[in-house]
């Protein structure tokens, strides 16, 4: 008896087991086919108000990243839930949300934004948020405008925007610099082709005569997108300046001065005339062992020969030394030396240091002093250097 019901017991074991199998495959199978049910094929057109087919249009199931766009047609295709939303969107149009609804064909006319299309600025002459801005264009900071002078404007430029470079090409105080943007390479002028300035508006060649104090901003204009407005003429980049301009409110006088000392740095170490002489002298008595008549050079009155004669008003001072005529001007400060080729000799002459001479500890001062005001009708600013 103990045998028979353990058998049962195990016979009726297996056959629960077989039904609870069998119950969970037909769920499955219910739940696959609820959702083969439940997913339906979208199709249908987006046009404008007047008719235009409209490519392109952005197709999105609202709450997912399932999505398509129109084709040149303004035709699409999506598949989704019978119950879902989709949301068409494109620029300058009025986006919709429309729900499918157990639909398989929707078509859509979008609505244009007048509002949106406000939004959508070509700038050239103008401005642009920098939270929107896309192209390489540099700002210098205003600030080093205020705290250090500068005898030219373009100065400021150097080491103060990236990808710009400003040379100087001339030691004299004041003189514009060469300014340099995208390698500067132009056929027609190798060293380096200038960039095209714009001040308030107007053309200008650079930015000669335009005080560093007059200048409210300096925008710089590096890339092909930012300057494709200006042409070919903006190839080696654009500068754009903005001077001061009056404010509306009660009248404003402003008064500056700048002082400064310019000197030179450091001075090339020359050969002085002493050596120009000696090596001088015996270069041509070198050359007078293969051309014989060129030794009557060391007697003409150039830099290492003896035929000065101030008298002459001769452009040299170098000469030989002859007792009661000419001895005196070793008190005076001249100098002697042996003669190279004949020792016997003495030859006197005066040493001038013409790096002294050219360069001096110079004193520069520059005063400003403005007008500024207005109200509702106009504002002014003058401005005297």
């Amino acid at each position: 008896m103990r045998k028979l019901r353990s058998k049962d017991w195990l016979r009726g074991k297996s056959l629960l087991l077989r039904t609870k199998l069998l119950l969970t495959l037909m769920f499955l199978v219910f739940v696959q086919t609820f959702s083969f049910a439940q997913e339906k094929n979208i199709s249908g057109q987006v046009t404008a108000e007047t008719g235009e087919l409209l490519p392109g249009v952005s197709i999105v199931v609202k709450g997912t990243t399932h999505g398509t766009v129109t084709n040149i047609d303004g035709k699409f295709n999506i598949s989704t839930d019978a119950n879902s939303v989709l949301l068409f969107s494109f620029i300058g149009f009025t986006a919709q949300e429309l729900e499918v609804a157990g639909k398989s064909v929707i078509n859509v006319v979008l609505v244009e934004d007048a509002e949106s299309l406000d939004e959508v600025v070509v700038i050239g002459y103008g401005t642009q948020s920098r939270a929107t801005l896309t192209t390489s264009i540099s700002k210098m900071d205003e600030k080093v405008l205020e705290n250090v002078p500068f005898a030219n404007a373009a100065s400021a430029l150097q080491g103060s925007l990236a990808g710009v470079r400003v040379q100087t090409t001339s030691g004299q105080p004041g003189a514009t610099p060469r300014i340099i943007m995208r390698g500067g390479t132009s056929i027609n002028k190798p060293d380096g082709a200038t960039p095209l300035y714009i001040i308030d508006g107007m053309l200008r060649d650079d930015m000669t005569g335009l005080n560093s104090s007059d200048i409210e901003s300096i925008q710089v204009l590096k890339d092909a997108a930012a300057t494709a407005i200006y042409g070919s003429r903006a190839s080696n980049g654009v500068v754009i300046v903005i001077t001061k301009s009056g404010k509306a409110g009660k009248p404003k006088i402003n008064y500056s001065m700048t002082a400064g000392i310019s000197s030179l740095g450091k001075s090339y170490d020359m050969a002085s005339a002493r050596d120009y002489i000696y090596y001088g002298r015996l270069g041509v008595a070198a050359t007078g062992e293969k051309h014989p008549e060129r030794l009557s050079r060391l007697d003409l009155p150039v830099g290492y020969g003896t035929g000065n004669n101030l008298e002459n008003n001769t452009g040299f001072t170098t000469q030989y030394l002859q007792p009661g005529y000419n001895d005196h001007k070793l008190q005076e400060g001249w100098e002697s030396m042996p003669d190279p080729i004949d020792p016997s000799k003495t030859i006197i002459f005066k040493e001038t240091d013409w790096q002294d001479k050219l360069f001096r500890t110079a004193i520069t001062t520059n005063h400003h002093l403005s007008f500024s005001g207005g109200n509702e009708l106009g504002t002014y600013d003058m401005m005297v250097t």
